[in-house]
Parts: structure tokens; sequence; C-alpha cells
């Protein structure tokens, strides 16, 4: 697991298309058949050329500034794990393969032809293949982080809200918000949150599986008649439209067209509970976003997003 208050600061700042263009040289790296060649006749001496393969990745390594600052000469450890064919890469932290690549990259200057028998045993390879498995790691903990950060957020907010709800804009300027209190529009509990923070989590949780609208929809239900996801084990608000948008899913509407498309109905229901797909959408085109949105939205509010 990566501790990412204690990873470096400038390789966790790089976003993760920045760390692809390394990544994304694997194949072509895998396919090279020669990496370099000796252009010099002298034996004693013998000066190599690089392909444009090495080439190609020695920029992205600069370009990433992947090379650690510190006494190479005298890593043993670095050497060994070099020097041993058994090395298990992907089990090296994202630092330990960074100072290895520096071992590799420096150790050219003093032995001519280092850098490119590392490519040709396919170090360099397994060294990049490591980094990988840790961005990806590192990329999901973050997403993971983000998410829970998100559901809190929403959980907190709902529930700081809820006592003041329906109460006017100058009745809570007279006596404004800055904490969780109890007992107020709904008489209930302070940190109570309401339908907008359930059917987040309704949405957040179908989302965990394979995308399916029918999955979300019986969330849905489960929260109107079993109490899915509530803060108390109760309901104690249901919008007008949300009700009968699941009443419709309960009688067999798809659930595209549970969400009424009359314009009295033109809330913003759905988007009090969207939050969670932007995780799902993120690497997917703006057609795909929009479309995906909608259904969502349409469940229970089709007007909104008509």
């Amino acid at each position: 697991m990566i501790d990412l208050e204690k990873f470096p600061k400038h390789l966790s700042s790089l976003y993760k298309s920045e760390w692809d263009k390394l990544f994304n040289l694997l194949p072509e790296i895998e396919h090279t058949g020669s990496f370099g060649k000796i252009s010099s006749s002298e034996k004693t001496f013998p000066h190599w050329d690089s392909s444009e393969m090495v080439d190609k990745t020695l920029n992205v390594i600069y370009e990433l500034n992947l090379l650690p600052n510190f006494d190479w000469s005298k890593w043993k450890k670095g050497r060994f794990i070099l020097n041993d064919i058994n090395s298990n890469y992907e089990k090296l932290d994202t630092i330990t393969l960074c100072k290895l690549l520096t071992i590799i990259i420096r150790s050219e200057r003093f032995n001519e032809g280092s850098l490119i028998s590392s490519f040709e045993k396919n170090i360099v390879t397994k060294i990049i293949k490591g980094l990988k498995v840790n961005i990806k790691l590192q990329h999901n903990q973050r997403i993971a982080y983000s998410i829970k950060s998100v559901l809190f957020g929403v959980a907190i907010g709902d529930a700081i809200g809820v006592p003041v709800e329906f109460k006017s804009r100058q009745l809570i300027s007279k006596k404004p918000v800055t904490d969780m209190i109890g007992y107020g529009t709904y008489n209930l509990p302070a940190g109570t949150f309401s339908d907008d923070a359930s059917l987040t989590f309704c949405l957040a949780e179908a989302l965990t599986q394979e995308f399916d609208l029918n999955i979300i929809g019986q969330n849905f239900i489960k929260w109107l008649y079993d109490n899915f996801w509530t803060a108390t084990g109760s309901i104690f608000d249901v919008g007008f439209t949300t009700r009968q948008a699941i009443q419709r899913l309960v009688a067999g509407e798809k659930p595209d067209f549970a969400g009424s498309a009359d314009e009295s109905s033109n809330g913003n229901g759905s988007l009090m509970r969207i939050s969670p797909l932007l995780f799902y959408l993120l690497d997917k085109p703006i057609d795909t976003r929009y479309e995906i949105t909608k259904r969502v939205s349409s469940i229970t509010d089709r007007k909104s997003v008509v």
C-alpha cells in the first residue's frame, strides 16, 4: 500500500496522462529488435550508438524528471537488484524503481554500452512495468480517497441543511448554521442526513457493479420501501416527483422513462444524488458522459435533462 502522505511531491503531482507517456512506449520497446550498435572500430574504447527507441525512452524519463538526485554509485542494494536475474521489479516501490533507472542511465558515462545492455536484457522494460503497477495502485487509491471524500461531503452537507430545510434565507441569515444542529424542521438528531444523501449512496453502491439502470432503480425502490441507506432506519422526506418515479419502477416502467417529463417536474432532484457518477465517467468521451448522465437522471427527473 502506497502512503500518499509520504509519497514524494514531484512524483505524486504527475497526472496519469503524463505517466502514460512512458507506459505507452512499452509495446514498442518490447518489439524493438536492437537497441544500439558499436560505431567505432577501436576495440579498446568502443563507441556505442543507441537506437531511436532508447533516445525516445530517455527523453520521456527526463521530461517526467524521474531520476532522483542521490549518490547512486554507493547504493549497493540497487546494484544487487540489477544484477539479480530473479529480481521482481513489480514488487518494488516507485522511488526504488526510479533510483534503479538513475543507476542505469548515470552508469553509461563510465561504462559505455551499459544502457543499451540494460534495454536488451529487458531490465528497463521490467522497471517501467513495475512503475506502471505502482502508478495504477496510486491512481486507484486516489480515486478511492476522492470517492470517500465526496460521499462524506454529501452526507455532512445534507445533515447540516436538514434542520433548516424550508426555512427562509432571511431567517437563516439571522441565525446562520455553523455546525451540526438537531431537532429542526424534522425534529431529528444532529447529523441526520436525508433522501439526498441516501439516494447518493444508493447510486454509489449500484456503480460498484457493472453499469445497469435496473440495479440503480432497484436500490431506489429498496430505499423507499425498505429504508435502504437511511440515516435512522426510516424515511422522513420524500419528494413528490421522486416518489411517483419509484412507484412507476415498481409497476414495471423502464428506468429511463420512470421520471416525469412534465414541466412542473423540472427540478434538481437528480442532481442532488448524481455526484458518484463522476467517477464512473472519468475516462469516457463527452458524448458518453452526457448520455449516461441523462439516463441516470431520467430515473426520477426526465425533464431536467431534456
